[in-house]
C-alpha cells in the first residue's frame, strides 16, 4: 500500500510504501527543498533514529505525538 503525507518541515509531499517508508523518507530528507527549508542543518532524531529533524527541534513530530498519546 502506498502512503502519501505532507512533510511537516518543508511542506513537500512524501510518497512511500506504508510497510517500508524509510527509503522514501530518507530520499525526501536529502532533497534540495527539504534541506533549504530546514536551514540546511538536520540531525537524526534520538528516539526513532530514522528521521532527520531541523536542528532547532528536540525530536521529530512522530516521536512527540507518540509520547503525547501515551501520556493521555
Amino acid at each position: 500500500m502506498i502512503r502519501t503525507e505532507p512533510c511537516l518541515a518543508c511542506g513537500g509531499v512524501i510518497t512511500a510504501d506504508a510497510a517500508n517508508p524509510g527509503p522514501a523518507v530518507l530520499e525526501h530528507n536529502r532533497s534540495e527543498r527539504h534541506r533549504l527549508a530546514s536551514g540546511g542543518f538536520t540531525w537524526p532524531c534520538p528516539d526513532c533514529r530514522m528521521v532527520t529533524i531541523p536542528v532547532q527541534r528536540d525530536r521529530c513530530h512522530g516521536c512527540t505525538r507518540t509520547r503525547e498519546l501515551v501520556a493521555a
